[in-house]
This record gives structure tokens, sequence and C-alpha cells, in this order.
């Protein structure tokens, strides 16, 4: 709009307030059109944004179908699932361990001899605390108790020996010196060596803690 022509008169004519209302008015509303382009302008930039997000997320989309069709995973997808598949694995391991940890396994397969009576299912055990005896049943052994040293020196690792339990003195049970003690020890005055005696083909009936007769042979 032109107010040239309008600048010479009076303030307060009438003509000239009119042209300058509508200059007013004319200038709000073209500010008001600036604003709403820029608006839209901001609208679209957005939405162009959002356009580019929303076609690499379908780009993506596509080319993880066309890989499933053609058999092959989505590498990203892969190295995602590798990675949650490394940590699982790892946090098994971990699992495994600890509860390994918490069981006790005999070094040997044998049988049960005594056990604590306060071991029940739940209960707790001191560190070093025996709890259980265990023996391996399958080859009994006798350990000499009474053999001095006038005796010791005629007997050699080998040697054949008769043995009778007093439990079962009908029977005569052979067996074989399997070890000579090197240390020896007091008992009643008389120095004594302890001898390990190897019974071949042990009866049932034996039990730990029987009492023997050993005859060496000569």
């Amino acid at each position: 709009m032109n107010l040239d022509k309008y600048q010479n008169l009076d303030v307060e004519n009438s003509t000239r307030k009119s042209a300058q209302d509508r200059f007013d008015k004319a200038h709000e509303e073209y500010q008001q059109a600036l604003y709403e382009r820029d608006l839209l302008l901001n609208r679209q930039k957005g939405s162009e944004s959002g356009l580019a997000l929303a076609k690499e997320a379908l780009a993506k989309a596509e080319r993880t179908q066309e890989n499933v069709k053609d058999g092959k995973p989505d590498p990203d997808l892969l190295a995602q699932a590798e990675k949650r598949l490394e940590a699982a694995n790892a946090q098994l391991a971990a699992a495994q361990t600890a509860l390994a940890d918490l069981d006790l396994s005999a070094p040997f397969a044998g049988t049960v001899m005594d056990w604590t009576d306060s071991m029940v299912p739940g209960a707790w055990a001191l560190a070093g605390q025996a709890v259980v005896t265990l023996a391996d049943t399958s080859a009994w052994e006798i350990e000499t108790t009474d053999l001095t040293e006038l005796k010791v020196v005629e007997v050699s690792e080998g040697q054949s020996v008769t043995i009778r339990l007093d439990a079962l003195p009908e029977l005569e049970l052979k067996g074989e010196v399997i070890s000579i003690g090197q240390v020896y020890y007091e008992k009643s005055g008389d120095v004594q060596y302890k001898v390990r005696i190897r019974i071949d083909n042990p009866p049932a009936e034996m039990r730990w803690g029987m009492t023997a007769e050993v005859t060496f042979a000569r």
C-alpha cells in the first residue's frame, strides 16, 4: 500500500487515519502470513526428516525380508544375537561353576562307613569338619599293631601272609605285605613298626575294625 500521497495530510485528517489503519492491518496480515509460512516450512522439514527415517527403516525391513527369503539373517540383528548368546553362555558357565562348587565329590568310589548325625539336609558344616567316613571295600588291608623291631627284620614287601579273623576263625585267608613302616613307635616299652597287608579275596562278612592274627610265611 502506497502512503506517500497521504503523508502531507494532517495527522488528525480522517483520510490519513483511515489509510494508516489499513496499512497497519495489512502489515499485521503480512507478518502473520510470514509466521504461517515459516511454520509450514519447519513442519515440512520435520516431515522430511521423519520421512527419511521411515524410508531408512523401510529399506532395512526390506533387506531383512530379502535376507530371510535368501536364508541370510540381518547382519546387525545377527551381531546382536551373537552378543546376547555370548553373554548368556558366560552367565551359564558362571552358574554351572557356582553350582559345582556346592557339590562335594569323593576322590574314589566307596562305601559310607560313618555319617555325622548332625548332618541333615540343609545343615551347615564347618571348614575342615569330617562329616562322612568313606571306605573302598573293593580291597581290604590289615595294619599290624604289635610287630617289634626283632620281627620286622624278617618281613619283606611281597611276602605271603596267612590271616585268621577273630570273628571268623574257621576261615584261613591269604594276603601279601605291601608296605613296611620306616618310622617306629613305642608301645608297652617296645619299639614297633607298622606293616600293611593286602587281603586276597576278602569275605563278605568282613567289617572295618575287626582284629586278626597274621602269620608271615618263611
